[in-house]
């Protein structure tokens, strides 16, 4: 038993190590070392993530699977957590594609604290955990991770399908941080959900009739406030806010055609990926809506997923609230290097007029 505990407490410490650097000497190394640990722990996660890696490394982690699942590894239960009390929750991604999962979960005078962003372009970008901090720190940290944004407790299978994914996405070119991969564990007994998020909601929303009304009042809910880019997103962002800048600086801003200088950039700005991830970003939010019980927002960002001309409204929406959040942080920030005060105040005024959106 002495060993096995040893075992386990080895691999605690070269399990994050690999899944962190799969393909570095000191990864292989650490994974030729789990070999010999006897960890039912290293064989569940090295099982769990073999798919997501690339040939040659999946050689590697076939051989220690064999010798793990010899010395009786597989057969061992000794990564089972209890998730008696937690809660799982999900902010939906942001404008610039960021979605964050919670994981809360009380201990006798304690709470166990785990926040997780992830990219949908790169997979799990950051992870910050606590192991045993108070409950007045746990409810602040809550509030400083979701902000004002929407949050709603989903299935830990559904957690789990999420955290998968953006795994998948990490090894394509890299891995996932160190500091998930030690908190990874926690979540390693959690079974994945196996249907996919799209189908869930098609099972109850197909048949949904959304008007264009319908739509409208859902992008302007307050869900939708951080639906926007910034400049640095991206080249084509940047160069949009570019433009965008010429033709105020060289037009009165009642005479500029915002409609016609956003068609012009749509397809620019929300290139085939974009646009796919938009529809992830979409679905996602959605089932965020189900969980909440919110049907109606949920069936209608579904159908605005599924149908070409909504997305494009969609996508006018968000350049637009983009336009009027650009000359906002500028006013708020007092950045007045390209605007003057008084000039700022204007654009939003009218743009506030042209387009309904407030300070």
């Amino acid at each position: 038993l002495k060993e096995d505990q040893q075992g386990l407490d080895f691999a605690n410490i070269l399990v994050p190590i690999f899944l962190s650097f799969p393909k570095d000497e000191i990864g292989l190394h650490a994974l030729k070392l789990l070999s010999n640990t006897k960890s039912s722990f290293a064989y569940e996660a090295l099982s769990q993530v073999y798919d997501y890696l690339d040939e040659t490394t999946q050689q590697y982690v076939r051989k220690s699977l064999s010798e793990l699942k010899l010395s009786g590894a597989a057969s061992r239960h000794e990564n089972s957590n209890s998730h008696e009390g937690a809660l799982f929750f999900m902010i939906p991604p942001d404008g610039d594609g960021d979605l964050s999962l919670l994981y809360q979960k009380p201990n006798k005078d304690t709470v166990q604290l785990i926040g997780i962003v992830i990219d949908d372009y790169t997979g799990i970008r950051e992870c910050l955990g606590f192991s045993s901090i108070s409950e007045f720190e746990a409810s602040f940290l809550m509030e400083k991770l979701s902000g004002t944004d929407f949050k709603t407790t989903i299935k830990p299978e559904i957690f789990k399908q999420i955290l998968n994914d953006a795994e998948k996405l990490n090894y394509r070119k890299s891995a996932p941080p160190y500091e998930y991969n030690c908190w990874k564990k926690v979540f390693l007994d959690i079974q994945p959900e196996q249907e996919k998020i799209e189908d869930i909601l098609k099972e109850h929303y197909e048949n949904t009739v959304v008007t264009p009304d319908d739509i409208k009042e859902v992008l302007n809910s307050d869900f939708t406030v951080p639906w926007f880019y910034n400049r640095t997103f991206g080249d084509e962002t940047e160069t949009f806010f570019d433009e965008l800048d010429s033709l105020i600086k060289n037009n009165p801003v009642g005479k500029v055609d915002f409609a016609g200088f956003i068609k012009q950039h749509i397809d620019n700005v929300f290139y085939p990926q974009e646009k796919e991830n938009w529809c992830s970003r979409l679905l996602l939010t959605a089932y965020g809506k189900y969980s909440a019980n919110e049907d109606k927002a949920a069936g209608v960002l579904y159908k605005i997923a599924r149908d070409k001309q909504a997305t494009e409204e969609l996508f006018t929406f968000i350049l637009k609230q983009s336009i009027f959040q650009y000359f906002l942080n500028m006013l708020q920030d007092k950045v007045f290097l390209k605007y003057k005060q008084k000039e700022l105040e204007e654009i939003l005024s009218y743009l506030e007029e042209l387009w309904g959106f407030y300070v």
